[in-house]
């Protein structure tokens, strides 16, 4: 995927629609939600970055304040709640998308291997 900015993203589709990684029969992802070490990493140093960038401010009340960039974990729970509602605000035209892909025969919507 290419957002407007350029920047590329991946999505995993299989995951998404609830193909988990298995080994021997057995399901690799323990959890319902994959957040990895690096996945951490990465919004700890967007949040030393924003403090770094604002030092008059604590980490524990920069992202109370709205004027001033928020530390990267709680950006990341904004906008994974943000995500959220869009997909409810829109789950008619989502569904209608997904009705199309049954024609497809996609082993994964049909919950085949």
């Amino acid at each position: 995927m290419i957002r407007t900015t350029g920047h590329v993203f991946h999505i995993d589709f299989a995951k998404v629609f609830g193909d988990s990684e298995k080994f021997a029969r057995i399901k690799r992802d323990r959890v319902p939600f994959v957040f990895t070490s690096s996945m951490l990493y990465v919004l700890n140093e967007l949040s030393k970055e924003t403090e770094r960038s604002n030092p008059d401010l604590g980490s524990a009340q920069m992202h109370s304040l709205a004027k001033y960039p928020q530390t990267g974990v709680q950006r990341f729970i904004d906008l994974c709640c943000e995500a959220y509602n869009l997909l409810r605000r829109h789950a008619y035209s989502l569904l209608a998308v997904l009705e199309l892909t049954f024609e497809q025969e996609i082993n994964a919507v049909y919950g085949r291997p």
